[in-house]
């Protein structure tokens, strides 16, 4: 009985042992960070979890185990803006012979990177990502972020402000983005979700360039702007300044508060520089430790947009807005009916003509009674800021004597009124053509022309017949070849082909990818230059090391595709680790940067940016070895 008690309790407790195993696994399986099948992991984490709204940081999924991995959809992520940013397959193996015992390590590990930018603030959550891997599904862990509010600084700060403060529907509005900075900016990311709205058309204004003045590209999303660097003053204190401008063209009426721009940069971990305001990006090497990262709100100005009055609107309005000028141009204007004419309408008046169109030529009077008009029509051309349309037409009749004007109704902003502007009518000739029938295809009404022949016998007109009066002439490829020129005639027009050929398909590549040229093009211009600075003894080292530090970012944008003049070191460093670049390549050439940055702007003597030669020297080695890799 005792015995039998103690078994009971025995197996009780066996249970309960299972029972917590059980419950640990469960408990395991919950919170692990990463879910697995046959082996195989998949795992996502984050670059910080503490992130403001509008600060972009990276998210990375790491499939461990397998590198047939399908790239995860994460178009429908809430919460964020996703920008896919590469892939890589960091798989490794390794052999080891111990005692005589050969083994091999073989690591398979594919990563995905995403750059994240918060839209809101809050605790937002990422769900579990669903990840393809050798066909079969398989979920990343789940992760929560904290997104805070940016704050403003002392040190950046960023407006937003509008040409005017109401306009009507379709009047485009400048905005003007001005960022005040105070420090150095290693790198900086804009967020825009203007940019996705609904009711404006964005676009940029045309802009001239001036070669004495500084511009950096601005990257937002896929639309690029160029900004003006300058100087500025904001509430009595003095700053560098960014300056870019877009034209909103309301598509619909009401009062629209214009989102927050965003802009998150990192600062600081440099060497210093005597004038902050000769240029606000970092140029030399980045201490990771020292980095700071802000972000930093803009203002959010108000528009009114009204409608446009009903009261005297034409019928045939068709939504212009603005002053308008038309005119247009035929060719031929001498014709046979049915002959093909090639109407060019050109419009001007707006500075902003992207999204402008011109209504069908068929609701135009007087084009459809007289003209065939197909129903595709080239997209307009801006050309000088105006834009062109091109049109073919045929008259249909040859009482046709003119192309009639083309007349658009536009709203006059200043005047608040619809005024109707037309080209010229364009005089037009049409010589009549007879129909052709089934009869004339087949020649049956044609009639009898000449004599019939008739054969002599006598006189100065005898002529002879039979069959010695003709020649035996073979006529075939022997025959071509024994002629020089039928040779000539027959080789010249393929040899022509292929050298035509060739020419435009070479044409064709370097247009179709005009960078490719620059990049192919890069180490040889780069080896000229440095043998040049090597040769002038007159140089001082300041000078030397800055032609130099310019020669190679030149290089280092056309390789990478990017303005070398506003290429930093960080930026320089993740891109060749983007590229696959191996570590100690980037190390040595940040280095170069770095001595080259000193030797220009620290104002320090050391040996090797003394010795020029030595360092033109050493540019040449790592720019062979980085070469053959870009």
């Amino acid at each position: 009985m005792i015995n039998k008690i103690r078994e009971n309790k025995t197996g009780q407790t066996g249970a309960a042992a299972v029972s917590f195993v059980i419950f640990l696994v469960i408990i395991f399986l919950v919170h692990t960070p990463a879910f697995s099948s046959n082996g195989i992991i998949a795992r996502m984490r984050v670059e910080s979890k503490n992130v403001y709204v509008g600060g972009t940081f990276i998210m990375q999924i790491t499939i461990m185990g397998s590198t047939d991995v399908e790239r995860p959809d994460l178009s429908n992520l809430k919460g964020f803006e996703v920008e896919f940013a590469g892939g890589s397959n960091n798989s490794s193996q390794s052999v080891s012979i111990v005692n005589g015992n050969f083994s091999r390590t073989v690591k398979k590990e594919y990563v995905f990177s995403y750059r994240l930018t918060p839209l809101e603030s809050g605790v937002l959550r990422i769900p579990s990502i669903a990840v393809e891997v050798e066909g079969k599904d398989l979920k990343t862990n789940a992760l929560t972020i904290n997104v805070r509010e940016p704050e403003e600084t002392e040190d950046f700060k960023l407006r937003l402000r509008l040409s005017r403060e109401s306009c009507f529907v379709g009047e485009p509005v400048i905005l003007s983005v001005v960022w005040y900075l105070r420090e150095d900016v290693n790198s900086f990311n804009v967020t825009a979700p203007l940019l996705q709205s609904s009711a404006f058309d964005i676009e940029k204004p045309e802009m001239k360039l001036d070669k004495r003045k500084k511009y950096f590209r601005v990257p937002i999303g896929d639309r690029e702007f160029i900004a003006l660097k300058g100087k500025g003053t904001l509430e009595g204190e003095r700053y560098a300044t960014l300056e870019f401008e877009m034209a909103l063209i309301p598509k619909k009426p009401g009062v629209f508060s214009i989102p927050e721009f965003i802009i998150s940069c990192e600062v600081g971990g440099g060497f210093g520089r005597d004038n902050f305001f000769d240029d606000f990006f970092s140029r030399h090497s980045i201490n990771r430790e020292r980095q700071r990262k802000y972000v930093v709100p803009s203002n959010s100005p108000s528009l009114t947009v009204k409608e446009l009055p009903k009261e005297g609107r034409p019928d045939d309005f068709s939504g212009y807005v603005g002053e308008y000028k038309i005119s247009a141009a035929a060719n031929p204007t001498v014709v046979d009916v049915g002959d093909p004419i090639t109407l060019k309408i050109t419009l001007e008046g707006s500075d902003f003509m992207n999204n402008i169109n011109l209504p069908p030529l068929g609701e135009i009077d007087g084009f459809s009674d007289n003209f065939k008009i197909p129903s595709e029509r080239a997209a307009g051309v801006i050309e000088d800021g105006k834009k062109i349309f091109t049109q073919t037409i045929r008259a249909k009749s040859h009482k046709v004597t003119r192309v009639p004007p083309v007349r658009i109704v536009s709203f006059d902003t200043a005047e608040e009124r619809y005024i109707t502007v037309e080209s010229k009518p364009i005089p037009l000739t049409v010589n009549p053509t007879r129909t052709v029938t089934a009869s004339d295809a087949e020649g049956l009404n044609r009639a009898r022309e000449g004599s019939a022949l008739e054969h002599w016998r006598d006189g100065i007109a005898y002529n002879y017949k039979g069959e010695d009066l003709l020649v035996r002439a073979d006529y075939g490829f022997r025959s071509l070849m024994s002629h020089r020129w039928s040779m000539l005639l027959l080789g010249v027009p393929p040899v022509l082909f292929v050298i035509l050929l060739t020419g435009n398909l070479m044409s064709r590549r370097r247009k179709s990818d005009p960078m490719a040229r620059r990049a192919r093009g890069a180490a040889r211009i780069l080896k000229k230059k440095l043998s040049s600075l090597a040769k002038d003894d007159n140089l001082s080292r300041e000078v030397a090391c800055g032609r130099m530090l310019e020669a190679l970012k030149e290089y280092l944008g056309n390789k990478l595709r990017r303005e070398g003049s506003a290429l930093t070191s960080g930026e320089v460093e993740k891109e060749l680790e983007r590229r696959g670049i191996n570590a100690e390549l980037i190390e040595s050439l940040t280095e170069i940067i770095r001595v080259c940055e000193h030797g220009t702007y620290a104002g320090v003597n050391t040996a090797e940016e003394n010795d020029i030669l030595m360092l033109t020297d050493r540019v040449d080695k790592i720019i062979s070895r980085l070469d053959k890799k870009l």
